[in-house]
């Protein structure tokens, strides 16, 4: 395995703080000679890019080394034995990627709906009977 890395790869720097996102690299391969442990320790230290493993074929020798490798990175590694398996296992990654963020202390966002005020519309616009509205929200308006 081949990784080139620059200096700006290795650091969070040219990331504003608020700009968190899921990094992952998929790696879909037949055979590992080894766990390539020490490239993530020095490339991957924070384990802030999940790792997630395909290997072909049915029995391999290499089963052990790409689950660690899945494992010690936060990812998920799969076997795929036949060509109609690809699909069904490929796309678990994104049950991995849905999970919460809590380990990571990642800011938690919360989507509302729309609201009439935010485009500053009169309520006579809308066509909308203005009796409808509670006191309250009319008063708002």
């Amino acid at each position: 395995m081949t990784v080139t890395v620059t200096d700006d790869q290795k650091t969070d720097e040219n990331f504003p703080s608020n700009h968190k996102c899921n990094r992952m690299i998929m790696i879909i391969t037949d055979s590992a000679p080894g766990s390539y442990e020490h490239l993530f320790k020095e490339f991957n230290p924070q384990k802030n890019v999940r790792v997630f493993t395909y290997l072909l074929g049915q029995h391999s020798s290499a089963e052990e080394y790409v689950q660690e490798l899945a494992c010690l990175n936060r990812g998920y590694a799969v076997n795929i034995a036949t060509l109609a398996d690809v699909k069904e296992n490929v796309l678990k990654y994104l049950d991995i990627i849905a999970r919460s963020n809590a380990l990571q202390d990642d800011a938690y966002f919360t989507w509302t709906g729309v609201t009439v005020r935010q485009f500053n519309l009169k309520v006579s616009t809308l066509f909308i009977d203005e009796k409808s509205f509670a006191p309250m929200y009319y008063s708002n308006i």
